[in-house]
């Protein structure tokens, strides 16, 4: 009974949503990591730098697979990569593994823009399209209030520490995948 259209905004959303929490997760915690880990301010700017890197060089080349390959079957490994990657990040001992496991984030973070929206713009029927990608739009902000908040929470608030914020958002990820 439910139109497949919006079957689609709503997941779509929520991929944004749990992409941008994962994405801000970090900010708030950033001196906890950084006091803990003895890391120098360059080297959260890498963290931060290369994770964004990795984004933006994987979007294009993604749309290119999913021509090619099936949106989903770009979409779904990118999104189950970032989710796993995102509570890896907890579990590196050091930088270099630290960085790496954010580097891979970024990397599966940056399949879903291409992917997503050419199944989007499939599944929205033309006159509800603008409705319907505003509305899956949104999801970038709505993650990246929560993923501050969420982080925030659960590390300073609930005494979580920093890695609690990664492996709570690793679980709705994931969950985003399979509902891909």
């Amino acid at each position: 009974g439910i139109p497949y259209w919006w079957v689609a905004v709503t997941v779509f959303i929520l991929g944004w949503i749990v992409m941008y929490a994962d994405r801000t997760i970090l900010s708030p915690v950033m001196a906890t990591l950084q006091e803990e880990r003895g890391l120098s301010k360059a080297q959260l700017g890498l963290i931060s730098s290369w994770f964004f890197l990795s984004y933006a060089a994987l979007q294009i080349p993604s749309g290119v697979l999913g021509d090619k390959l099936g949106r989903k079957a770009v979409l779904v490994p990118g999104i189950i990569l970032f989710g796993l990657t995102t509570a890896w990040s907890v579990l590196a001992r050091t930088f270099g593994n630290f960085l790496f496991a954010r580097v891979m984030t970024g990397v599966g973070e940056g399949v879903y823009y291409g992917p997503q929206y050419a199944l989007s713009s499939e599944a929205i029927p033309q006159r509800f399209r603008t409705i319907g990608t505003a509305i899956i739009n949104s999801g970038m902000a709505f993650g990246t209030s929560l993923g501050l908040i969420l982080s925030s929470w659960l590390a300073f608030d609930l005494g979580g520490g920093w890695r609690l914020p990664f492996f709570v958002m690793a679980v709705p990820t994931v969950a985003v995948a399979l509902l891909v």
